[in-house]
């Protein structure tokens, strides 16, 4: 018989004490809390959302992040196009209203080209070379190659007449003529060429061309000018203005003869040429050629001896713009009543200059440099010139010469024409 297990009397299960105890101090904890709350004043909700509140306010965040940067974007987006537009705006405008007349500046750098010496005395070429600035890069390189080519030119003529040999042969005898003449020196010879603005508006720059020197004789100077668009750098181009040519070469005519029946060399070119001079003008005006000047464009330009002797100077006459303007292209005339601006051609030499000048011409006439100069203005508004040595009693003149002095041309002591701006042919 099998044995039955003894059965076990159940007794009745509290709660365990540990967990009564973690209870307790959960219990204790809450109602400080709570009792810290009320104290401090916060919300009770609050401290039991916190997390909740926190990941919302993130939320919102963000979004109130991604609202402002798209925001930010399209104020950027709208800001750059407002600055292309803008300051698109804003160059046109610019471009539209700055006055060019007022920007534009020349520096020019004095360059050697040809140099050779004997003893004493020096073969000397350069050229004035002017840097534009204040327009256009491109305009300005425009100008710059049109001047450099028109001196290349003439130098090209020059070194084709004056072959090295030739130069050192004529160097060496300066260099002989002055030991035999005592106290007078070797001199330079040689040649100089140079611009410089003449006239300048809003609208056109006009660059006066000189071309000075000579062997020690017969002076080779010459003077012209060209016109450009201070915009594009173009040349101006007379024949490309020109509306009506006939009226234009009537009106330059009219003007040109009316010119030269007033100047002081009409006589002599009337006695050396007789009516044959017309010809020569009127074939400088039909070639519809010239440049802007302040009074007016420059419609002729004779050299010396075409129409006179070599003394008389160039011929050059500008037909004023009221007596053109209605046959030509005027969008270089709308400007015209500050023509005057900036122009060098109503200059007058001051009486240094004049007097310097007049002892240059003399010298190289005669090979002598008196010792005295003096100068007065006359009533008409010529100067007077006197070259003189102080003999200690006495006073011994060389000469005197009456001239413009905004042409530096006039008459000497017998009433030979001439122009102290060229060296005379050696007596």
């Amino acid at each position: 018989m099998r044995n039955k297990a003894p059965k076990v009397k159940n007794k009745k299960r509290g709660i365990p004490k540990v967990v009564l105890i973690i209870i307790i101090l959960i219990m204790a904890a809450i109602i400080g809390m709570l009792s810290w709350m009320v104290i401090s004043g916060k919300d009770f909700s609050t401290v039991f959302n916190k997390v909740e509140q926190s990941e919302d306010k993130k939320d919102s965040n963000v979004k109130q992040n991604d609202e402002k940067n798209n925001e930010n974007n399209n104020e950027i987006t709208e800001e750059k196009d407002g600055n292309v537009s803008g300051k698109g705006g804003d160059k046109e405008e610019t471009s539209n209203t700055i006055n060019l007349k007022d920007s534009f500046k020349v520096t020019y750098e004095t360059r050697g080209v040809r140099n050779i010496t004997i003893g004493g005395a020096s073969f000397v070429c350069n050229e004035d070379v002017p840097h534009i600035s204040g327009i256009s890069s491109a305009a300005s390189a425009k100008m710059e190659k049109y001047l450099a080519d028109w001196y290349s030119s003439v130098w090209v003529d020059i070194n084709a007449q004056t072959s090295d040999d030739y130069i050192k042969e004529l160097l060496t005898q300066i260099n002989e003529a002055s030991e035999e003449n005592d106290g007078y020196g070797p001199y330079d010879i040689g040649f100089h060429q140079s611009y410089e603005v003449i006239y300048l508006t809003d609208k056109l720059v006009t660059f006066g061309y000189t071309f000075s020197g000579g062997l020690g004789g017969v002076g080779w100077g010459n003077a012209s000018g060209v016109s450009f668009d201070l915009e594009t750098g173009d040349v101006i181009e007379i024949k490309n203005l020109v509306k009506s040519k006939e009226k234009y070469i009537e009106a330059c005519k009219k003007s040109v003869y009316e010119q030269l029946q007033k100047d002081s060399r009409y006589n002599e070119v009337v006695e050396s040429h007789g009516d044959s001079y017309q010809s020569t003008i009127n074939s400088a005006i039909e070639k519809l050629d010239g440049y802007f000047t302040k009074d007016g464009i420059m419609c002729v330009e004779i050299p010396k001896y075409e129409i006179s002797s070599g003394a008389a100077g160039e011929f050059q006459y500008a037909v004023p713009y009221s007596l053109v303007e209605n046959y030509i292209d005027t969008q270089y005339l709308e400007n015209k009543n500050s023509r005057n601006i900036n122009s060098n051609a109503n200059k007058e030499y001051t009486t240094e200059e004049l007097e310097k000048m007049a002892l240059d011409y003399y010298e190289a006439k005669t090979g002598y440099r008196p010792s005295r100069v003096g100068s007065q203005k006359n009533d008409d508004g010529t100067i007077s010139i006197q070259l003189y040595d102080n003999m200690g009693d006495h006073n011994s003149t060389s000469d005197w010469y009456t001239v413009d002095p905004k042409t530096a041309v006039g008459t000497d002591i017998v009433k030979n024409i001439i122009d102290l701006k060229t060296k005379p042919d050696r007596e």
